[in-house]
This record gives structure tokens, sequence and C-alpha cells, in this order.
């Protein structure tokens, strides 16, 4: 692995530990206006106890010390996050950036390079929204 590679997996988690988790969904209507939605169906319900289910199996294997393992499973639940009707982005955004640290420590640098990108493009889309949301309400 090059330096350059290092250097933007480094960067990347600087960005991202700086941010906070936000509970904000993006919009689901077409004027872009800021939109939170909640669906209660039973389905919805099973597939946000799954990927919750998935995360907490991630988080137990990440102690055992199964990196691998860990990442896998933190990137299923964020998979089936996204089959959610109105899905988390922040919880989505939170486990592929557990996933890159995750590969990070088993040496598959790329994987975890191309893991903390997708968190950080989530993340920034929800930080332009809440921008957008808070300037809507001035």
């Amino acid at each position: 692995m090059n330096l350059n590679c290092k250097i933007k997996i480094v960067i990347f988690f600087l960005l991202l530990s700086s941010f906070y988790p936000i509970k904000w969904a993006f919009p689901q209507n077409k004027n872009n206006s800021f939109q939170i939605t909640q669906q209660s169906t039973e389905n919805n319900q099973t597939t946000l106890a799954q990927a919750d289910l998935y995360y907490k199996q991630a988080s137990d294997t990440l102690k055992l010390g199964n990196y691998k393992e860990a990442a896998e499973l933190f990137v299923k639940a964020a998979e089936t996050e996204q089959m959610t009707p109105s899905p988390s982005w922040s919880f989505i955004a939170l486990s592929f950036n557990n996933a890159g640290h995750c590969y990070i420590q088993v040496g598959l640098y790329e994987k975890s390079l191309n893991y903390h990108q997708q968190s950080l493009k989530i993340r920034e889309k929800l930080v332009q929204l809440a921008r957008n949301y808070c300037l809507d309400l001035v």
C-alpha cells in the first residue's frame, strides 16, 4: 500500500470522527424540503430489527477481535437498513465507517477507503440537508 492511500485513510478518519450522528432522513419529496417520515409497517419493523441485530453482532464480533467478520456484519447492517422505506442515513454512515475501521485492522486498505468514502458522502449530504433546513427556518 502506498503512502498516498494511507494519508487519504487518515484524512477520512479525521473528517468522519468530527461528525456527530444525525438522525434526520433524506428528503422524500420532489421539492427537496426537509421531511421526516415514519412508517410503522410490520415489514419495516422486521427489517429495522434485522439491521440492529446485524449491528449488535458486528459489535460483539469486533470485541472478540474478528475484524473481517465484524466488517462484513457492519456492511450487512447498512445494506439491510437501506432496504427500509425511510432509512436512518446516520446509522448507515456509522456502519460503513465502522466497517472501514475493521478493514484497516486486517490490512484491506482499499476496501477501508471505499467504505470511509461512502460514509463521508452520506454525512456530507446530511450536513447539507441540516444547513438547508436551518436556513429555511430563518
